[in-house]
């Protein structure tokens, strides 16, 4: 994956946003990712409030959601994506409210934003 633009901004994306039709409906194109993981984290899948499907992310009666494992040495794979700041506000007001950006080590060596429930 190539930056070629310093103030990229990394996000590790383990649910929609790795799909290419997803990243083309939001920002008007698709990104260069590559496969990284998050180490201690798993997801699991709840209900989604009628009034919360969107379009974009498809019909899908439930949602991925990101928490600790109780198993330390689970992996959660996903993809790194490198954002501009503008892309990385739009991703922001597609999350669902009860979501929140924030840092974590990805591949145990580099930081990228996720979105974790609030």
């Amino acid at each position: 994956m190539q930056h070629d633009d310093s103030t990229d901004l990394l996000v590790f994306s383990y649910g929609a946003l790795q799909r290419r039709e997803v990243q083309e409906a939001m920002f008007g194109r698709a990104f260069e990712s590559r496969p990284a993981h998050l180490s201690g984290f798993e997801v699991i899948e709840v209900p989604v409030p009628a009034d919360h499907h969107d379009p974009i992310f498809g019909t899908s009666d439930t949602r991925l959601v990101l928490q600790p494992s109780a198993h330390p040495d689970s992996i959660l794979r996903g993809q790194l994506l490198a954002l501009t700041p503008e892309e990385l506000r739009i991703a922001d007001g597609f999350e669902a409210p009860e979501y929140a950006r924030q840092l974590v080590r990805i591949d145990n060596e580099i930081e990228a934003w996720v979105y974790f429930p609030v």
